[in-house]
């Protein structure tokens, strides 16, 4: 199978190694705009099953000429351009694996669009959204009717330093970003929005200790596919360690997370930006190591009493291939699923959220997959007597 990667950035270059790790995979093309990131990729993958291509996505033409000789894309692109390369999958009749779930109500309006071309698009297709959707979606199937589900997740760093006890494993304005938006939950059967950072709760996760956790924008397609599963509260709160979020509240109402430019010395400077450049090289990760936890709880009913069916993953740096955990625990499903669709596993037509995409016998393919990569989940069932 032949598979082209939008974007070669930390996420794409180990989809893009994966990729090429695979044996049933005979070529990959990395497309990006910036030639030092694809030779960085290339450099990184080392496979002579690579290529590479100077890219701009805004160019429809040659993304579609990217995209036409392949079986599959995996897109690894930026939320602000991610929308055009539906549309260019779409016109090129090639299914597409996308990182990026922002916005879903915009891309499940491709559905109709997308099965008329006969391909698949699996939006959010990462750790999270992703992950997190599968999870979801597979323990509702466990249970006979399901009510609740919570989501924790996060990126963290093995050793929290100073000043924010964080460090860089994606965008940071990204990051910056999520904690201004405010996050949509299903509460009590409605689509509610709450204040990003609000709902702080203490959590523990094994062999890390006590963490905090608050909402986050993150339900993305599960917004919609829930309340038709019957539940009547779903909710993601991201995961950090404690102290966190009062630091990052105190920056935003010192107004430090705004986007509306400002005038210094007759020079427009938008705060949000000028923060992340200010704190991007204070929190690289550089050579310290990270770490992602994740914990997904669906509870509901099952042979007529109370049950839960729950899923934890504590995931570490990569030592021997050195990998971070976020880029890991992204990259991999997005792999995996390209891989399933090429094969002809994965059929299902049109915009497909992942947590409906992932069918039984494919949710234990992706669990097996990801296993044999070094990820794992563990699933705990428990019933009230």
């Amino acid at each position: 199978m032949n598979v082209a990667v939008l974007g070669a950035g930390r996420m794409g270059t180990v989809i893009a190694k994966d990729l090429a790790d695979s044996p049933d995979v005979s070529n990959v093309i990395v497309g990006d705009v910036s030639r030092a990131g694809l030779d960085r990729c290339a450099a990184f993958v080392q496979s002579p099953k690579l290529s590479t291509a100077v890219l701009d996505v805004s160019d429809r033409g040659a993304l579609i000429a990217l995209m036409t000789p392949v079986d599959v894309v995996a897109g690894a692109l930026p939320h602000a351009v991610s929308f055009g390369a539906l549309e260019a999958a779409i016109e090129a009749k090639r299914s597409l694996v996308d990182l990026t779930g922002s916005a879903p109500e915009r891309r499940l309006a491709l559905d109709e669009r997308a099965k008329e071309a006969g391909i698949t698009i699996l939006p959010g297709c990462g750790v999270a959204p992703g992950l997190s959707n599968i999870l979801t979606g597979h323990g509702v199937r466990q249970l006979d009717r399901a009510d609740e589900a919570v989501i924790l997740v996060g990126g963290l760093p093995q050793h929290p330093t100073p000043p924010l006890g964080y460090r860089i494993v994606f965008s940071l304005e990204s990051v910056l970003a999520s904690y201004t938006k405010p996050a949509k939950i299903i509460q009590d059967g409605q689509l509610v929005e709450v204040p990003s950072l609000s709902g702080l709760e203490p959590v523990e996760f094994e062999g890390i200790g006590v963490c905090e956790a608050f909402y986050t924008d993150g339900l993305a397609t599960l917004m919609f596919t829930m309340p038709k599963q019957g539940l009547r509260n779903v909710a993601e709160k991201t995961v950090r360690y404690p102290g966190h979020a009062e630091r990052i509240i105190a920056l935003r109402e010192c107004g430090l997370l705004g986007t509306d430019p400002i005038m210094v010395e007759g020079t427009a400077i938008t705060p949000r930006r000028f923060l992340s450049a200010l704190l991007t090289p204070v929190l690289e990760l550089g050579e310290d190591k990270d770490l992602t936890v994740m914990r997904v709880t669906v509870t509901g009913t099952k042979d007529g009493g109370r049950a839960t069916v729950s899923y934890e993953m504590v995931d570490y740096y990569d030592d021997a291939q050195r990998i971070t955990s976020m880029a890991k625990t992204t990259a991999y499903p997005c792999s995996i699923a390209c891989q399933m669709i090429a094969r002809g596993d994965l059929t299902a037509a049109g915009v497909v959220p992942v947590e409906e995409a992932f069918t039984p016998d494919l949710f234990h393919a992706l669990a097996d997959g990801l296993a044999r990569r070094g990820v794992q989940v563990r699933e705990t069932v428990t019933r009230e007597i």
